[in-house]
């Protein structure tokens, strides 16, 4: 091929490249978008959460949408939101201003329900004859945190690093399997990382990580250690990290969150106390309800002898008018 011919068809290509664009941008500029804030966060003061007491925060503000066409808002006729993954798919109903033609939401603070994705449904009219529904995406933003039933006690490392959270020592069994949980969440999902002993921790034949396994929950993740053994023992630590934009699109930061837990192997006969624990409290109960049953048995017969010895003393009405009746007749003869 002569460089000649080479240049026609990277000029041809070109051309019919540039044709493409300017087909698609003049078909586009003439379609309803939706636009808007794209996302908020929480600023987060905490990172221990529980069903009984959830993690509450501040969100730096409502979600809003909008729809243009070319540029230029368009009126609203009617607006909803949704969150992704919502279990009971509820519609929540945004403040509409007309004169801005803007839906906005105020995002509840509780953080573990509140944060995720949230799908935007704005109606308009096109043409002024037929309504057509418009749909954006926007994002709730939440830095990683602990969220568990309350069977995990957590509590802050200092107050100096309230990212960081010691939890309670886990027991195992020489021999057995070993399971540490990590009840990371957080939107977007954490990664997680975990340390023995602030060594890095990698999958191994003996050594297992899984995803979305803590209480059945999407989030979060469990190591598991096969054959524990004493040189397994030590300091266990999972850190949770994130990325997202604190404003806008621009200026992405990471964020993490530190959960430490000590893994000891236990005694072999440690089932024997909480057994011990069950049976005496098993021996009380006994004890208090045939004491109760006993005490209830001995004050009826009490009253039974007392309610004998009454009517034994006092003569009844029949016996006292027959004895006044022969007294009578003794006394006429």
């Amino acid at each position: 091929t002569s460089p000649g011919r080479t240049l026609i068809m990277k000029r041809a290509a070109f051309l019919a490249a540039t044709l493409l664009v300017v087909s698609v941008f003049a078909q586009t500029r003439d379609i309803p978008v939706a636009i808007g804030n794209l996302g908020v966060h929480y600023n987060l003061r905490s990172v221990i959460s529980t069903d009984a007491h959830p993690l509450t925060a501040a969100v730096t503000g409502p979600i809003w949408c909008q729809v243009t066409l070319n540029e230029i808002p368009l009126p609203i006729v009617n607006s909803t939101f949704a969150q992704y993954g919502d279990p009971l798919r509820r519609k929540f109903s945004p403040d509409v201003n007309h004169t801005s033609h803007t839906a906005s939401l105020e995002v509840g603070q509780t953080v573990h329900d509140s944060m995720g994705k949230y799908r935007c449904e704005i109606v308009i009219m096109e043409n002024d004859k037929n309504e057509k529904t418009i749909f954006g995406n926007l994002m709730v933003y939440s830095s990683p945190f602990f969220h568990t039933n309350g069977s995990m006690n957590m509590r802050i490392e200092n107050e100096y690093n309230k990212n960081s959270v010691i939890a309670d020592t886990v027991s195992g069994t020489e021999g057995a399997e070993m399971v540490i949980h990590c009840p990371a969440v957080g939107s977007p999902k954490p990664n997680i990382t975990w340390y023995l002993n602030d060594d890095l921790l990698v999958p191994s034949k003996r050594v297992h990580m899984y995803l979305g396994t803590y209480l059945n929950s999407t989030h979060g993740t469990k190591l598991t250690i096969d054959n524990f053994s004493p040189s397994d023992a030590g300091i266990y630590k999972c850190v949770a990290t994130n990325k997202y934009p604190t404003r806008l699109d621009v200026d992405v930061k990471e964020h993490a969150a530190t959960l430490r837990q000590e893994a000891k192997i236990g005694s072999p006969y440690g089932w024997i106390y909480p057994l011990l624990v069950i049976l005496i409290i098993l021996l009380l109960l006994f004890i208090i309800i045939y004491g109760c049953i006993t005490y209830k048995r001995f004050r009826h017969d009490n009253y039974n002898v007392a309610k004998r010895e009454k009517l034994l003393r006092t003569p009844s009405p029949v016996s006292s008018v027959a004895s006044i009746k022969k007294c009578e007749l003794e006394q006429s003869v």
